[in-house]
């Protein structure tokens, strides 16, 4: 019996910690991807994409196409200076191309997004098997503001 009553403290307190407030909204944007060969610029179809931070995942098409709606934005909160958007990371595989991954890629709130990855196949000079990883750089601008916030 206390077996049975331990679960069910465990299981409720495990709901209860996995459970959003409800007054805070996720922000969400929405991302367009565009998979292509990196040396000969074709479409690469059935790329998995993955967007770990919200376990979103997508299949390129034809067309080395995918969507992914509903897309989690996550806002750098250690500066003093608010950048005028969130970031994501996002993943790729397909067999017989290098793993590829983007980290802090750019989104604002509503906003849609286009990314175009290019993919190496295991068999180039760039195809060593290591994943192909890349991160997308700040704002200009914003670079600008706290560079001269910490001016001397």
């Amino acid at each position: 019996m206390k077996k049975i009553i331990s679960m069910f403290i465990l299981c409720a307190l495990l709901l209860f910690v996995g459970c959003k407030n409800n007054n805070e909204v996720q922000p969400c944007g929405e991302v367009n991807f565009t998979v292509v060969d990196g040396f000969s610029g074709m479409p690469i179809e059935n790329v998995n994409i993955v967007i770990p931070e919200g376990n979103l995942t997508g299949v390129t098409d034809s067309l080395g196409k995918c969507n992914i709606n509903n897309v989690p934005i996550f806002y750098d909160e250690r500066y003093p200076i608010k950048q005028g958007y969130g970031t994501f990371s996002v993943l790729g595989y397909k067999e017989g191309y290098n793993d590829y991954a983007l980290f802090f890629a750019h989104l604002k709130e509503g906003e849609l997004r286009n990314i175009k990855i290019y993919m190496f196949t295991v068999d180039t000079p760039f195809g060593s098997g290591t994943p192909l990883s890349t991160i997308e750089s700040p704002d200009n601008e914003w670079v600008a503001e706290l560079l001269e916030k910490y001016r001397k």
